[in-house]
């Protein structure tokens, strides 16, 4: 019987480690902000040193930005519910083609996911060219839970950080 308890101590004492190291690795990264709406109902944590920015587009909920031509930014978009990453990559790509006259779209990789709360995301990323920005790569995450869809992208000259993404994977969908 003591055996038994040892073992079961022990064993307890390794899914609290790992629970500890899960919740660790998946909370937002430090020096950030959360950003939290009311409808859609949810909230993401964004770069800290970075500047909410006023926005025009009809879908937006949130942006944020840095750098000359606003990037790095970060936009929180409502979206509509997809059911595979290539259905996600054809999103967005329709978005930036409408909205940004983007083209020369490629894709560099695209993935199923988990939020921090568990929820299935589809995040891909893709190079394009801009009219006034060619070569830029955009980090684009998408998740439904309920009967809310909303997606991030995160869009810069230079491949997406695992911070971003880590940020991006902060959503939570209420």
């Amino acid at each position: 019987m003591k055996r038994m308890l040892k073992k079961l101590s022990a064993l307890c004492t390794v899914v609290g480690v790992i629970f500890l190291v899960a919740t660790i690795a998946f909370a937002a990264p430090p020096n950030s902000k959360t950003f939290t709406n009311d409808s859609p109902a949810f909230s993401v944590s964004y770069p800290q040193d970075w500047d909410v920015v006023d926005f025009e587009e009809e879908d937006v909920v949130f942006k944020a930005a840095t750098g000359a031509y606003q990037l790095p930014n970060f936009i929180v978009i409502k979206a509509k519910a997809v059911a595979s990453t290539k259905e996600a990559v054809e999103q967005i790509k329709k978005r930036w083609d409408d909205q940004y006259m983007g083209k020369n779209f490629k894709t560099i990789s695209e993935e199923t996911v988990k939020l921090e709360d568990g929820t299935p995301a589809f995040m891909v990323q893709i190079s394009w060219d801009h009219p006034m920005v060619p070569e830029l790569k955009t980090c684009y995450l998408i998740a439904t839970k309920g009967n809310t869809t909303v997606a991030i992208s995160s869009s810069g000259t230079k491949p997406t950080t695992d911070e971003v993404k880590m940020m991006m994977k902060s959503l939570s969908i209420k």
